[in-house]
């Protein structure tokens, strides 16, 4: 019974930890899909964001580079996401 307790506890604090350490990591996006010798502007967005914006649709990979492209405006005023299903 006690070890199931402190293992409870320590897949709790494992848990924690990874939320913990994807809040701090960071991807750039682009706002559009060139060649990869073509000089683009990007965003730094955090992994809880590109999690997001890949459920609704906000973030694509490129299937040409590999990068990850936004699909709407980021300096726009957020809106609510229209829910997928």
């Amino acid at each position: 019974m006690r070890k199931r307790i402190l293992l409870g506890c320590l897949m709790t604090l494992l848990g924690a930890g990874m939320i913990a350490a994807s809040s701090t990591r960071a991807f750039p996006v682009y706002d559009e899909d060139l060649p990869e010798d073509e000089f683009a502007f990007y965003q730094e967005v955090s992994e809880i964001r590109v999690t997001w914006d890949g459920t609704f649709a906000g973030v694509l990979r490129s299937s040409s580079t590999g990068r990850l492209v936004t699909t709407y405006d980021r300096d726009a005023p957020p809106e609510r996401p229209a829910c997928p299903t």
